[in-house]
């Protein structure tokens, strides 16, 4: 695709407008309180409102709840780690000393998180016991449960990290859900200890062998105002990226979860990765939009236009 030739068509492109954060955002809790603190163990309460999205201006009331020193680490050096919740995910603001890297690949940072307030079941790991073990950097982990130990996918604990880019500063979202947190199903998490393990556990969070204590905060929470997806002017150009998980929206039953969200966005220019079958997609979507569209499908990714597609390539092979 020429882009020089679709963005002719209007006059300029605005940064506003390109749709490249979640359809949905991970929501948090609206009230800080920290219930006690020691020189070994931080046990603090729920946080504040937090959108998963790479900015951090949500967690700005949302006290630290145990820092680390800088110079402590072999491999990344940890800085601090925040802790909030609402009610369905467990937050974390993870940041660090060392220069700026990506969190979810080329490490073995490792969560490990006490889910039934017992030290002495799960896996023993720096004072606790851990029933989820969670790499960050290699997107999988266990959990030790008294069955044995089970292994877990990306999915299974639905573990949620921005930014994607490099940078020393992450936040995470965790379900609360998941058959770690609830025990197969058997509980419902209530008081956790975690600890942050460097890759090859160069460095600890905290350094002390004891976890840090967070107690679920079950208190209702009023839900931020809805977000407006109305173009700032209607002359930009809306842009939009998704990757669509193989057969994407040509698959029957997914596809009413498609159409809300693309007729909601109404892009100009879509952009679907593990997506096949140019022609079929722009038959689906022109019909839901109600307007012509164009297409190209390059390597198993298709794009799909409002305006002509004048020419294609790969520009990495």
């Amino acid at each position: 695709m020429q882009s020089s030739e679709i963005t002719k068509h209007l006059p300029f492109l605005s940064v506003p407008d390109l749709m490249t954060r979640r359809a949905a955002s991970v929501l948090g809790r609206s009230t800080v309180s920290v219930c006690l603190a020691s020189l070994f163990v931080a046990s603090v309460c729920a946080g504040d409102l937090i959108s998963i999205d790479g900015f951090f201006d949500e967690w700005a009331a949302v006290p630290v709840a145990v820092p680390d020193p800088e110079g402590d680490g072999i491999t990344e050096d940890i800085a601090l780690l925040r802790i909030t919740n609402d009610s369905s995910s467990l937050f974390l603001d993870l940041a660090f000393h060392n220069p700026e890297f990506t969190l979810r690949s080329q490490n073995s940072i490792t969560l490990y998180i006490d889910t039934d307030e017992d030290a002495q079941t799960g896996l023993a790991i720096h004072g606790i016991g851990a029933e989820l073990e969670w790499c960050l950097g290699c997107a999988s982990g266990v959990f030790h449960q008294a069955q044995g130990a089970e292994n877990l996918g990306r999915n299974d604990s639905e573990v949620l990290i921005a930014p994607a880019y490099t940078s020393r500063r992450f936040e995470l979202a965790l379900s609360l859900a998941s058959n770690p947190m609830t025990l197969n199903g058997t509980q419902v998490p209530g008081r956790l200890s975690i600890v942050v393990a460097a890759s090859g556990q160069g460095d600890f969070l905290p350094d002390a062998p004891v976890g840090v204590e967070y107690v679920i905060d079950s208190s209702p929470l009023q839900g931020p105002p809805p977000i407006s997806l109305t173009r700032l002017q209607e002359s930009h150009l809306r842009l939009m990226s998704y990757n669509t998980e193989f057969s994407g929206i040509l698959d029957p039953e997914r596809q009413p979860f498609f159409e809300r969200i693309i007729k909601a966005l109404n892009p100009d220019i879509m952009a679907f990765q593990e997506l096949r079958n140019a022609a079929a997609v722009e038959a689906v979507i022109a019909e839901w939009l109600q307007v012509p569209l164009f297409s190209v499908e390059v390597m198993g990714n298709t794009l799909v236009s409002r305006f002509p597609i004048l020419d294609s390539t790969v520009l990495i092979p």
